[in-house]
């Protein structure tokens, strides 16, 4: 029996638009009629490139969420950050933070999450080749909630997100408390994900064979699908 260890968010469904947290944070300024911000000004303050502060717990997988917290929840620390761009985007300080505090049902609206064409196909083809599917991803607190508006819950014996584990791919904890939650041998596993750093980098460095998928492979890595439709195949190559 093999565990696939799928990651979500770009690799079976994605959030619509460029960027999903660029996006969710413009569409906040204009819910409040704030059209003078444009998107493109927006996106240096979510990127680990621009030298503005790092602050997305996956810009920084070797520390662990209770050393980013300081005791707030998954939320309470993101939405403190967001309120600070929006501040040095100009805004008052108490529009910012209740601007802040509406970014979460805004980014898990479900109107706004898609799944890829042939996402239901392979895990359907999955299911018949009795392979047990599990989500690991770097994600929010309520990626069950995604999956389920998705209709794909069916697929999964489990679904795991960074946000209620702690840790962030490719951190190698992350990977341990799903192998050991399940009782799962690594020689049994095979991670499919859209990141080589954090899924196939991650994967690797905790001993299990992983699978780049719809990402450019820019690495050459050996085992790569430009999508889905042919990862069984890769997977057999793997297995054989």
């Amino acid at each position: 029996m093999y565990y696939i260890l799928w990651d979500f968010d770009g690799t079976l469904g994605y959030r619509e638009g460029n960027g999903p947290w660029a996006d969710t944070l413009y569409s906040i300024l204009l819910q409040n009629n704030i059209t003078n911000i444009s998107r493109e000004i927006i996106n240096p303050y979510l990127s680990s490139q621009s030298g503005k502060e790092i602050f997305f717990t996956w810009h920084i997988p070797e520390k662990s969420h209770n050393e980013l917290f300081k005791n707030r929840t998954w939320w309470e620390y993101y939405e403190f950050h967001f309120s600070r761009i929006f501040q040095e985007l100009g805004l008052t300080k108490n529009i910012s933070k209740k601007m802040a505090k509406d970014i979460r049902l805004e980014y898990i609206n479900k109107t706004r999450w898609h799944l890829y064409e042939d996402t239901i196909l392979t895990l359907e083809m999955f299911n018949k080749n009795q392979f047990k599917s599990i989500i690991l991803s770097n994600h929010v607190p309520e990626i069950e909630n995604i999956i389920q508006n998705l209709n794909i819950r069916k697929y999964f014996i489990k679904i795991y997100s960074s946000a209620n584990i702690g840790y962030e791919k490719p951190n190698l904890k992350i990977y341990e408390h799903v192998l050991d939650s399940n009782k799962i041998n690594k020689n049994d596993c095979i991670i499919i994900g859209d990141s080589y750093k954090a899924d196939i980098i991650g994967g690797l460095n905790m001993g299990i064979q992983s699978i780049l998928v719809r990402s450019e492979n820019k690495n050459n890595y050996g085992n790569y699908c430009k999508d889905l439709t042919n990862i069984i195949e890769e997977i057999e190559k793997i297995i054989k």
